[in-house]
């Protein structure tokens, strides 16, 4: 039945990988993926821009719910995802800014990441925070040492390097007086999520059914049921089994190699900064989907899908040139001929 909602969820979600065959049919050239690429940045920009008017006129001195707002861009989605957001498209640019060579592009990127670290900052959302390091973490590993240096001093000095709310939302994770009760309704979830997983290990109970199976929390004085398991990676073996996660991280790890691949042969840097910072973006996304499910939001990952293509096509147009440049020698022989040789 089209009245169904678990077949509107499908679509919904359906809708995003959609987005990847779209590109591929479509774009034909680098300067179609430069374009989109750029047009991506300017939005978040004007994101940025969006938020920080929405920011200006609270003070962050001490940590409230209340302050946590998405504001309009987003209206309908919490913070935490609107900050997954911000942390995805943050590694892309920060893989643009370490390999364009060009003053003007380097200032625009590093600009935006400024930009995108305010909005995640006082977004509080823990599971972001989390994802950035990671992010960055990668790109300290595989490209500027001296970005590892720069963590280890924030590991270090973060409670004088930080605003005092971000401190104040960080250290609440766990305190004195115990965990902090969204912490704790989180694993009471995990836990029923487990017994559901042994009813139906291999397919799962079926795509968006979790919201149906009344999985509750009793922290303080709540006792309601959820609609999300708030971890991704569990939302998906409820609902999919071992069967559906394995396949839709394999994605996933193709999605890592075709970027990796892109960084390594292109002979353009402004593709190679795509494919850098799309593994970062990758590697974020997987992070952040510990804390929740974002994977289903087509506010979030829908740059991810589009992304994706692009990056696939890079590829397809970067080995096109090289053949084009390097014809094999059996080509050549043939073309030349016997007398020539």
């Amino acid at each position: 039945s089209f009245n169904n909602p678990q077949l509107e969820l499908w679509k919904n979600f359906i809708m995003m990988p959609l987005l990847y065959f779209m590109i591929l049919a479509t774009i034909d050239n680098k300067k179609q993926i430069m374009s989109i690429v750029w047009i991506m940045l300017v939005t978040t920009f004007l994101m940025d821009i969006n938020f920080y008017q929405s920011q200006r006129w609270i003070s962050h001195e001490t940590f409230l719910k209340t302050k946590r707002t998405a504001g309009s861009t987003f209206s309908y989605l919490g913070p935490n995802e609107f900050a997954t957001f911000y942390a995805q498209m943050t590694m892309l640019i920060m893989g643009l800014l370490l390999t364009v060579k060009e003053k003007l592009k380097k200032t625009i990127f590093f600009g935006l990441i400024l930009f995108n670290l305010y909005c995640i900052l006082f977004l509080y959302s823990r599971g972001a925070y989390l994802a950035s390091l990671a992010g960055l973490a990668f790109f300290g590993l595989t490209k500027k040492r001296i970005i590892l240096v720069i963590l280890l001093l924030l590991f270090i000095g973060w409670h004088t390097v930080l605003p005092k709310a971000v401190i104040e939302r960080i250290e609440m994770t766990k305190t004195e007086e115990g965990v902090d009760p969204s912490v704790l309704a989180r694993f009471q979830l995990w836990g029923e999520a487990i017994q559901e997983i042994r009813m139906n290990p291999f397919t799962g109970a079926g795509f968006g059914s979790t919201q149906y199976l009344g999985f509750k929390t009793s922290v303080g004085s709540e006792n309601k049921s959820r609609r999300s398991l708030h971890n991704g990676y569990i939302e998906i073996l409820v609902e999919q089994g071992f069967l559906g996660l394995s396949l839709f991280l394999y994605i996933f790890c193709l999605s890592i190699k075709k970027g990796w691949n892109l960084y390594q042969q292109s002979d353009d840097i402004f593709m190679e900064g795509l494919g850098l910072g799309f593994v970062g973006l990758v590697i974020a996304s997987l992070v952040a989907n510990l804390t929740d499910d974002k994977w289903s939001y087509l506010n979030v990952m829908g740059y991810f899908w589009i992304l994706l293509g692009l990056v696939v096509k890079a590829n397809q147009i970067s080995s096109s040139e090289k053949e084009e440049v390097f014809p094999d020698i059996e080509t050549r022989v043939s073309t030349l001929g016997p007398k020539n040789i």
